[in-house]
């Protein structure tokens, strides 16, 4: 039996504008409630139409947004070619766009559209969402938008959400109370996962500035060791890359899902300047006799992962570089006790409390680490989530209602 919440109902009910935008805390049911609304407003056209549905990336929309079109309106009712990134919906057809960066735009340029599904919309460029805004000209369309809060700076939030009433769009805030289908121990348990900024977006629902340290549930007395286990399941290396920055590598071993840092390779290559082999040289005898399961490596830095390649290390990866979705994963570990640094690891552990906020981007509407004491930092963010972005994202909206 198909149940859905009195907050989704009641979105579905009232979402008749030219833009409907759903936001607030995660696990509220946002992406089934705008799904089914879009999907309702492309079934009320007889004539055959062209909609969009659009994620931050096709995989997301494949993830978070078809799973719910299969669940709720049954497989017979569309066909998906992954091919040509189409759907076709009871006749009418529907494109899957990335969104990740202003090339989206072009993509977008020439459509003419009935309507539109914008998940996750504030990881988008201004321009795209614009561009989409401006494609959806027949007669009657509508534009369905899902996010979780962001800066207080953020276009989505200046310009659309606080000028809702003038320009006549219709908003919804979702809470996690809002979800009757969780158990109180799950709510509890989601509450505790999150903490400072993103306590506040991710379960107040509350458009806030990022300010200050970034780790600051990081307490030395918790999460800085002097004993290791044993042994470990796997290993992971994270590796950020600088010729003339520092360059590091940092070990990790996980046990259960709690990973520790084991040691650090840090050198600053203004002081002294190394050769992309030299550092793959340095990176082997360091690695000793170590096997990594995964070396996730900083994508700009295809010198030293070609040079990897070549000396042999057939298990080397571009790292996910999602900055705040990877703040995100590190602060969860963190949270939980799930992180351990050993105390050998001295530049590691400095950079956990010079690790900030840049004030300037933020007045931008953009959450962006400052570019300072960063490179332990962003090692560790590539390790962990590159392996655990679907554990620890951001986007957790999957339910069962």
């Amino acid at each position: 039996m198909v149940m859905f919440s009195p907050k989704q109902k009641l979105f579905v009910k009232k979402a008749q504008k030219k833009l409907n935008i759903a936001y607030g805390s995660v696990r509220t049911g946002k992406t089934i409630a705008t799904t089914i609304a879009f999907l309702l407003h492309v079934i009320s056209f007889k004539q055959k139409q062209h909609f969009a549905i659009v994620g931050k990336t096709r995989d997301t929309v494949r993830r978070n947004v078809i799973p719910v079109i299969e669940q709720y309106f049954g497989e017979d009712s569309f066909t998906y070619t992954i091919t040509r990134d189409e759907v076709d919906f009871l006749g009418h057809k529907i494109f899957v766009l990335g969104a990740n960066d202003e090339k989206a735009e072009t993509r977008i340029r020439g459509l003419t559209l009935a309507g539109a599904l914008c998940d996750e919309v504030t990881t988008y460029p201004r321009s795209v969402f614009e561009q989409l805004l401006a494609r959806c000209s027949v007669k009657g369309a509508k534009v369905f938008a899902t996010t979780n809060p962001d800066s207080p700076y953020h276009w989505l939030y200046t310009d659309y959400i606080q000028k809702a009433d003038e320009k006549g769009y219709f908003v919804m805030k979702f809470l996690l109370e809002d979800n009757p289908f969780l158990p109180p121990e799950y709510i509890e348990f989601i509450k505790k996962t999150y903490t400072g900024l993103f306590y506040k977006r991710f379960i107040l629902g509350e458009w806030v500035a990022a300010e200050g340290i970034i780790y600051d549930m990081f307490d030395e007395k918790v999460h800085v060791v002097e004993k290791l286990p044993e042994k470990f399941e796997k290993y992971l290396v994270g590796v950020d890359f600088g010729m003339q920055n520092p360059t590091v590598f940092l070990l990790i071993g996980v046990n259960n899902g709690v990973a520790y840092v084991i040691k650090e390779y840090y050198h600053e290559g203004r002081e002294h300047t190394k050769t992309v082999d030299r550092y793959s040289k340095d990176f082997r005898e360091w690695l000793g006799d170590v096997k990594p399961h995964r070396i996730y490596i900083d994508p700009s830095a295809q010198a030293l992962l070609q040079q990897l390649k070549v000396d042999g290390f057939s298990n080397v990866r571009e790292a996910n570089n999602d900055v705040l979705d990877g703040i995100a994963t590190v602060s969860k570990f963190l949270n939980q006790q799930k992180l351990f640094i050993h105390s050998s690891c001295q530049n590691t552990i400095r950079e956990f409390y010079s690790y900030a906020w840049d004030t300037k981007a933020q007045q931008q509407g953009q959450d962006k680490p400052l570019k300072v004491s960063d490179h332990a930092m962003d090692a560790l963010r590539y390790a962990l989530h590159s392996e655990y972005s679907f554990g620890f994202s951001r986007k957790v909206e999957v339910q069962v209602f």
